[in-house]
């Protein structure tokens, strides 16, 4: 935070994903919104990350498919479990590869753009120190305020609490029911 002459500035910094065709665009309508000290753009070849994954993905699919076959084969409820097993384990890593491919595609579409803001703002709030009927007035009301929220924050247990009581004495009532109407005594 600068702190300038007459008031106070305050700076941060947002990162911004955008889709690779608004992506000029943007940058030019953030650097006409203020002062631009610096732009700055990065970029990630991952073109040998995306045919890794594309491939261990084909593999894992022949793979699933060949267990598919030997599913149709299999004679015992072992054989079946074992093969099932191994399905689910091969469907789990094609599911997690497709993730990672997924995430590789968002970084080949989208860009991020780093944004530092600066801008003044007014110095801290003076506190006001009221007294006589104004503060007793702002007491007043801020006693009943937290009066209101003890009674909502109190309502919710006591609501459970009600709703549980009612569930004891419906199931007692129908027991109580059960034995002497059932009896023939």
């Amino acid at each position: 935070m600068n702190n300038r002459a007459s008031g106070h500035f305050a700076s941060g910094t947002i990162v911004l994903q955008v889709p690779e065709r608004s992506f000029a665009k943007l940058v030019d309508q953030v650097q006409r919104l203020g002062r631009t000290l610096a732009v700055s753009t990065t970029s990630t070849d991952v073109t040998g990350q995306y045919v890794d994954l594309s491939a261990r993905i084909s593999a894992a699919e022949a793979t699933r498919t060949q267990y598919l076959a030997i599913m149709a084969r299999a004679t015992s409820i072992g054989a079946v479990l074992a093969v099932q097993q191994r399905l689910d384990s091969i469907q789990s890593q094609i599911e997690q590869l497709q993730g990672q491919l997924h995430l590789l595609d968002h970084e080949t579409t989208d860009g991020a753009l780093t944004v530092v803001v600066s801008t003044s703002v007014a110095g801290p709030p003076v506190a006001h120190h009221s007294s006589g009927p104004a503060k007793a007035f702002h007491d007043a009301v801020s006693g009943f305020v937290t009066g209101v929220e003890w009674m909502i924050r109190l309502s919710g247990p006591v609501l459970f609490a009600v709703l549980l009581l009612g569930v004891f004495f419906l199931v007692g009532k129908w027991i109580w029911r059960r034995r002497h109407l059932g009896d023939p005594s």
